[in-house]
């Protein structure tokens, strides 16, 4: 359903302008969320992992572009995040917010841990500090709040759309 793509270009669209313009216009630079990654994960629960996925690596690659890091280290975990969220649906329960809310933490976690492991390896970055540590816990734990403000919203506009498609079918 082309209205759905629409709709998570447009939740990563603005997620993408706040994470990178308005938090840190406000000062908020060490510690945040990662919305994109949010939107993300519940999208691919409860719409279709490929499109997310898609639509993921196209946000993950602009990302990329802004921040000059190299190619891959937004797309990459968003590509991953993207199509191992259907497992966590599977295992648990599309209604079992809370794993999901964990599902995200760990995401974010992984994806930091393997950031700064990158960075050490190619000589970028030269430590690692309890500081570090605690900033990637504390965005890791926004991340998870941020999953769960968007969780009932985009569950709603989900579930309201197949019941539209479901109802068109008939």
């Amino acid at each position: 359903m082309w209205i759905n793509a629409v709709f998570v270009s447009a939740m990563m669209l603005v997620g993408m302008l706040v994470q990178t313009a308005v938090l840190p216009a406000m000062g908020v630079t060490a510690v945040a969320p990662e919305i994109l990654m949010s939107i993300l994960i519940l999208s691919a629960i409860y719409w279709k992992p490929v499109p997310t996925a898609l639509i993921g690596v196209f946000f993950g690659l602009v990302m990329d572009a802004l921040f000059g890091r190299g190619i891959g280290m937004y797309s990459l975990p968003y590509l991953v995040v993207s199509w191992a969220a259907p497992l966590v649906k599977r295992q648990f329960d599309e209604r079992n917010i809370p794993v999901i809310i964990l599902y995200a933490v760990v995401c974010y976690l992984l994806r930091d841990g393997v950031m700064l492991a990158l960075l050490y390896l190619v000589r970028t970055q030269n430590s690692f500090n309890g500081f570090m540590v605690l900033r990637s816990v504390l965005s890791a734990l926004l991340t998870g709040a941020t999953t769960l403000l968007l969780c009932f919203p985009m569950i709603k506009w989900f579930q309201k759309r197949e019941a539209q498609h479901r109802r068109f079918q008939l």
